[in-house]
């Protein structure tokens, strides 16, 4: 229960921070230059925000397996390796994740029968 806790909180902070960042954005009276502030500000924010997502799928996934995560993030596994390789392409002298290797079946299955 304390881990959910703690979520909420970090959570909370942050989005009490946009909050103030907007409305100090919005209450620049000259209206180019708001829309100015509000566009850099929604790059900076999107840029951070999807740079920190990279980084913390690469590091989750240099721990669990990408089955595990995309579980728990109910998301696709092809989403979750994207993001991972975005990461380490930006930072190539990074370890990659560890790839399981795949068992060969075919030769336990009567693809016949197909």
């Amino acid at each position: 229960m304390s881990n959910n806790l703690s979520e909420i909180s970090t959570y909370t902070i942050v989005q009490d921070q946009i909050q103030m960042l907007l409305e100090v954005a919005a209450s620049n009276p000259d209206l180019i230059l708001r829309l100015k502030d509000v566009r850099r500000l929604k790059k900076e924010l999107f840029d951070a925000v999807r740079e920190l997502e990279r980084k913390s799928a690469y590091e989750a996934r240099m721990v669990f397996s990408i089955k595990d995560v995309a579980e728990v993030l109910d998301m696709q596994r092809a989403d979750l390796a994207y993001i991972v390789s975005a990461y380490t392409d930006k930072y190539p002298e990074l370890p990659k994740p560890r790839q399981r290797q795949r068992v060969d079946i075919s030769k336990y299955l009567d693809l016949s029968r197909v």
